[in-house]
């Protein structure tokens, strides 16, 4: 009986606990790491005794070279002085010194010193939009373009003469690289204009060539003498300039615009095209004649079966395999034009820069004879000869005055086999009237 009774009350107890009975802890599991397999052991290569026969490999398709973009120059600032004898100087600067100033003057296209105590005034930071009322916009856009395809020739000092060799203040910026040839200058000398008596440009002899060693910095090249045994003085200062590598140009035509139905409009577009030409030939960039380039467009239009005005300036220069093509517009304003000129890498065409600027509309025709005047003495007085007579083989001996330096004239040259007939247009006027002939026959082929 008391085991019965002990029996139901410990029954009852376990009854007044928790429904749900306790768990009981789990056993923490544990991953074992698998058995290492033992590594294979490296077996030495052993040359096949007999021939391998393999697929042959897959055709490889050559890929088109990729043109390379030259990223463009950077354009300075310009600055304009007024001497005691009335003479203006519009130019970058190359060396500030207590005694004055050393400028490359964009209108006679040298370097010019102007001592401190001749000086009257000077008008610092002329950027694009200021130029205009310093320089005509030719004048100005041909520099800079100049600037922006680091072409043409360039022109800077000796600035350190020492034991550790001769130094030059241009370097990549300019466009330099090493195994250049540079020519040493001498003393300027004034070309004067016969009737007016106006310097028209700088000329300076060559003493001696250097040779680009290193290009150190943007700024800087080591030089040597390229011919060491020529006896000349070198010192610091002395002017040197550089003919870099030329790059074609062509232009095609700006269009005019006007937002005035009843605005009349001349020849304007023809006048700026042959001003800003003619700059560029002063500045020794290779240009492709508007003769060429109508040609072109209409050769393009018959086999495209199209209107020549929807010819494009980019199929254009590849058609004369121009470097670079400018393009733009001509916005009359009343008595003045607004020209934007683009201006683009005809290989990979990307824009490299824009050419902004205002013309004069009734003075455009009288600064685009006056500049074809310029080049013409400037050409005679310096018996120096346009770049593309010097590509197709035309020797001073050849020229009777300008012969190439006005690429626009209609027919200035004509190639028939191995013989160019070259105008002499000291004498020429827009029309083409005027002028004589001159036969020069290339001995190695002729370019253009």
């Amino acid at each position: 009986m008391r085991r019965l009774l002990l029996f139901l009350l410990m029954a009852g107890i376990t009854g007044c606990s928790d429904s749900e009975p306790a768990s009981e802890p789990v056993a923490e599991k544990r991953t074992e790491a698998p058995p290492a397999v033992p590594k294979a052991k490296t077996q030495p290569v052993v040359a096949p005794t007999h021939p391998v026969t393999r697929p042959d490999p897959p055709a490889v398709v050559e890929k088109p070279e990729l043109a390379i973009f030259q990223a463009p120059g950077k354009v300075p600032l310009l600055v304009s002085v007024r001497t005691k004898s009335g003479k203006k100087h519009v130019g970058e600067v190359l060396e500030r010194t207590d005694s004055g100033l050393v400028l490359y003057d964009i209108v006679l296209r040298g370097t010019v010193t102007i001592p401190k105590d001749q000086t009257k005034s000077i008008i610092e930071g002329i950027d694009e939009g200021k130029a205009g009322f310093h320089v005509p916009f030719a004048t100005y856009g041909a520099w800079k373009l100049t600037k922006l395809l680091r072409a043409g020739k360039v022109q800077g000092q000796i600035t350190m003469v020492s034991e550790q060799g001769l130094f030059i203040n241009l370097g990549s910026t300019a466009g330099l690289v090493a195994g250049q040839t540079i020519k040493l200058l001498g003393q300027a000398e004034s070309i004067m204009d016969p009737e007016t008596e106006k310097v028209l440009a700088v000329f300076r002899p060559t003493l001696a060539t250097l040779l680009v060693s290193q290009v150190m910095n943007a700024d800087v090249s080591k030089v040597t003498l390229n011919s060491p045994e020529s006896s000349v003085s070198i010192k610091r200062g002395m002017v040197v300039e550089c003919e870099r590598l030329p790059r074609t140009v062509v232009l095609i035509p700006p269009q005019w615009e006007s937002g005035d139905p009843n605005l009349k409009t001349g020849d304007e577009a023809l006048y700026l095209t042959e001003h800003v030409l003619t700059e560029l030939v002063r500045n020794d960039i290779p240009v492709i004649s508007q003769d060429q380039v109508s040609r072109i467009r209409a050769e393009i239009a018959s086999r495209e079966s199209q209107e020549q005005e929807s010819v494009s300036g980019i199929a254009i220069a590849e058609e004369v395999q121009a470097d670079v093509v400018l393009t733009g517009k001509l916005l009359a304003k009343g008595r003045t034009g607004n020209v934007t000129l683009h201006v683009t890498d005809v290989p990979t065409t990307r824009l490299v820069g824009v050419l902004t600027g205002r013309i004069r509309r009734d003075k455009i025709k009288d600064e685009s004879e006056k500049a074809k005047k310029v080049a013409v003495v400037v050409m005679k007085g310096g018996n120096r000869i346009n770049v593309l007579a010097k590509r197709i083989g035309i020797t001073p001996a050849m020229a009777g005055s300008l012969l190439l330096a006005m690429p626009f004239d209609q027919e200035t040259v004509r190639v028939t086999g191995r013989t160019i007939q070259v105008r002499d247009i000291s004498a020429y006027n827009r029309h083409g009237i005027g002028g004589s002939a001159t036969i020069a026959t290339v001995e190695q082929g002729v370019r253009g």
